[in-house]
């Protein structure tokens, strides 16, 4: 019986999947005003109704096991996350790290830009050299879409979406249906936050899905390739979406006093330093050809250290009481901040030692709305309050469930990986991220725990089917695609720039400055997909992404910071706008452009115009207006 619901479901494994890919892509391609457009808002920024819609069908379409149950599931997430990326494009939003729902900003823009060196053959900034996993690994991304911007954001949304399957079926397969609802139900609700935005945390998070999914396919079949895949890629998200490294070491601790066998001891020892040193190698293999010289790996911990030495004032302390180092460029900046850091600390220890604890109580989301689950429970304070008191509840039981009931023994390892997040929590203060973006890497094993108080809370409950023979099925016959997915995932990441740098051609351009005298000039390559278009108020159309009207446009910016809405206030419609750079020297641009057959051409272009005269390059790029453009052959 088991073999041949195996079988089943592995005969509709591809049609699955194809039809997953297939209703992704029609999804972010509808243009329907009605319900439709009202519903992937709903899951992009809602709360009450998409929160409750996903519980709901996720526990009736998971109470059995089957294969049209497992291949429901896949399907269903597949379309949430499609759903809300569609949300973002249909409302043309402006929000952290996106402007109207598609031009990067601040951080994002970084990483974008970053991106476009790197197919061009030019390094990195000292933005991309602290982190140099994702912008290689957009790089690549990039150059596989041909640059456009909305095939990579579907891209690394629909990676989200196999890891966030993958996750959450093993919740399924170990704990049962309800564990598994409300886990996705978390793992949604953050992982929208960064659904549409050129972000580390989107591939961070992608991999702490993964390696949570394999640590309990370990727990379960004891394989150690599964181990070793959840040592690699859990190491690899703490490094590429820096986070508490402290999870790391502690999971394993567990897992190695677990167990009674030396060898295999052994075994989960090597494994423990081997992780690592494939991805400490793999990072300096990368960042010795792709960062510039003297860049200082994580340097962003510098503010953050500071503002710890503060008393926990934030990372932005630093230019609060020296000013003038906003003068100061990298990678002197670095070296000045973390001086001043340890001076602080040396003059004043006992207010460190303060900021360090006052870490703590932001846990629960006191006073601020910053620590765990701060992602769930909407904007009502009161629906807010009732969803935080639920999930700490439900995390605490699991607590006491997991140290006290035999049969959740062989999960004891996930409180060894919670203390040692613990206590790195002091060194990622909470009010430095919002909505925790730097644990994005450990959010699967943060959401673990209300799913196992939750599932503790109705074991008892007859009418809750929970299947039970999904785990003996998984262990007579391992399934090979997550792990054939996530090697593929890993070489990408981990080896692929560098082979792909080593073949990039030499992008020297040669052209004939045809500029008149007064102008300047930019040479870019412009792409599909990367752009939206300004409409004037007599135009009649349904704001979608890339046709927005100007006053849309306007009205959102006001989201942002006062020096966001200064940098567009000379741009007006009908014009159109997107994010590049100079191809010659890798200076980041937004580009102002009347002629939108720009972006179809797919040579570079010499393109003439003026500089804006506010200047945004501290946090985006200056803005620049194009008059004519030429093509370069």
């Amino acid at each position: 019986m088991l073999s041949n619901k195996k079988a089943a479901y592995s005969k509709y494994k591809i049609p699955t999947f194809i039809t997953g890919i297939l209703l992704f892509i029609l999804i972010l391609n509808t243009r329907y005003p009605y319900i439709f457009r009202t519903a992937i808002i709903q899951a992009r920024s809602g709360f009450s109704i998409p929160v409750l819609v996903i519980f709901i069908v996720l526990i009736l379409m998971l109470s059995k096991e089957n294969w049209y149950n497992r291949s429901g599931l896949f399907i269903f997430i597949v379309i949430m996350f499609a759903m809300a990326l569609a949300g973002l494009w249909a409302s043309g939003q402006s929000e952290r790290q996106v402007i109207n729902g598609l031009i990067p900003d601040t951080d994002a823009a970084s990483y974008y830009f970053d991106g476009l060196r790197f197919q061009n053959g030019l390094q990195f900034s000292y933005f991309g050299a602290r982190r140099i996993f994702f912008p290689a690994f957009l790089g690549v991304l990039m150059s596989l879409t041909q640059s456009n911007l909305q095939i990579t954001l579907g891209a690394l949304t629909f990676l989200m979406a196999i890891s966030a399957y993958l996750a959450t079926s093993a919740v399924w397969k170990q704990f049962g249906s309800v564990a598994a609802s409300i886990f996705f139900v978390l793992l949604f609700t953050f992982a929208r936050l960064s659904i549409g935005k050129v972000m580390s945390e989107c591939l961070g998070l992608t991999l702490g899905c993964l390696s949570l999914y394999f640590y309990l396919s370990y727990s379960s079949q004891k394989r150690f390739v599964h181990l070793f895949l959840a040592s690699v890629t859990l190491v690899l998200g703490l490094i590429t979406r820096a986070g508490p490294l402290g999870i790391y070491p502690m999971l394993m601790l567990g897992i190695y006093l677990q167990e009674k066998d030396k060898n295999k001891k052994k075994n989960i020892l090597w494994i423990s330093i081997l992780s690592i040193l494939i991805v400490v190698l793999s990072f300096s293999g990368i960042s010795s050809q792709l960062s510039p010289n003297n860049s200082i790996p994580f340097s962003n911990f510098a503010h953050t250290l500071y503002g710890i030495a503060s008393g926990g004032k934030g990372w932005i302390q630093i230019y609060k009481d020296y000013p003038e180092l906003k003068n100061v460029s990298e990678p002197g900046l670095t070296k000045l901040i973390y001086e001043y850091s340890f001076q602080a600390i040396k003059s004043n220890p006992k207010n460190f030692i303060s900021g360090l604890f006052s870490q703590f109580p932001q846990i629960f989301n006191f006073p601020g709305r910053d620590g765990f689950f701060s992602y769930f429970g909407g904007e009502n304070p009161l629906l807010y309050t009732i969803s935080q008191i639920s999930l700490f509840s439900l995390s605490f039981y699991s607590i006491y469930i997991l140290k006290k009931k035999k049969q959740y023994e062989k999960y004891k390892y996930f409180l060894y990986g919670l203390i040692g997040l613990l206590l790195f929590v002091p060194f990622f203060p909470f009010v430095d991220f919002n909505k925790m973006r730097v644990y994005a890497a450990v959010i699967p094993f943060i959401n673990i725990f209300p799913a196992i108080g939750l599932k503790a809370l109705f074991d008892q409950v007859s009418f809750i089917h929970h299947p039970k023979k999904a785990q003996e099925e998984e262990q007579v016959r391992p399934v090979k695609s997550p792990v054939i997915f996530t090697i593929c995932l890993l070489l990408m990441i981990m080896a692929a720039p560098i082979l792909y740098w080593k073949m990039i051609p030499d992008h020297a351009v040669a052209f004939t400055d045809s500029c008149q005298p007064e102008d300047q000039s930019l040479v870019v390559k412009l792409s599909e997909g990367s752009y939206i278009g300004l409409l004037e108020e007599s135009v009649i159309y349904l704001d979608w992404l890339p046709y927005f009207h100007e006053s849309q446009f306007k009205k959102y910016l006001h989201n942002f910071q006062i020096y966001t809405v200064q940098a567009f206030e000379n741009v007006s419609a009908p014009s159109f706008i997107t994010s590049s750079i100079d191809i010659r020297d890798g200076q980041a641009v937004i580009v102002i452009f009347q002629d939108e057959k720009m972006v179809y051409n797919d040579e570079p272009l010499l393109i003439c115009g003026q500089w804006d005269d506010y200047d945004y390059s501290e946090f985006n790029a200056n803005v620049f207006f194009a008059h004519e453009y030429f093509n370069i052959n």
